[in-house]
């Protein structure tokens, strides 16, 4: 019955598990937090890069300890590997501090903690493309675009938004 339901899953959405996954999750499923995020349409959505960098920076600005590569990956259900990739990110433009060895892990820093969502954006993914065509066409077809106007004022607030939320607040 487990099985059918990753099976049905991955039918719907084939990037969602994968039997790496599967087993993955059979192996450590007594330790998953036994709840359910509601799916909701969005046009919006963050580079799984962002939200490993979001969600581990969240977890280290409430946590009294250092957290390994591991631990957060399994915190935040993402794979090591691609963690570690992004706190090495996080930790040359200095918003975590690595510390090596067998105690070792990351600890968020000041600078870190006084981020914004924007700005863990923008070092993750690169600056925004806001000015640009919402489509990004390079030539557009009509003498005026007929999306601009309330496409830039919904980019402008959410990007304001994003500039107002700062780790150390959630």
């Amino acid at each position: 019955m487990l099985l059918e339901f990753f099976v049905n899953i991955e039918r719907t959405d084939p990037n969602m598990f994968t039997l790496t996954n599967i087993l993955y999750c059979f192996k450590i499923s007594k330790r998953i937090p036994k709840y359910q995020i509601k799916k909701e349409e969005s046009l919006y959505k963050f580079s799984e890069s962002v939200s490993i960098a979001l969600h581990g920076l969240v977890l280290l600005e409430k946590s009294d300890e250092r957290l390994n590569v591991k631990e957060i990956a399994l915190k935040i259900s993402s794979f090591t590997n691609t963690v570690a990739k992004v706190f090495q990110i996080l930790a040359k433009h200095e918003l975590v501090e690595s510390v090596r060895g067998s105690k070792g892990g990351f600890l968020i820093t000041k600078k870190g903690m006084d981020s914004s969502f924007f700005d863990v954006i923008e070092i993750i993914d690169g600056i925004s493309n806001s000015g640009n065509c919402p489509v990004n066409k390079v030539v557009c077809p009509f003498e005026k675009c007929f999306l601009n106007k309330e496409f830039f004022r919904i980019n402008k607030e959410l990007k304001d938004y994003f500039k107002k939320m700062k780790i150390k607040q959630v």
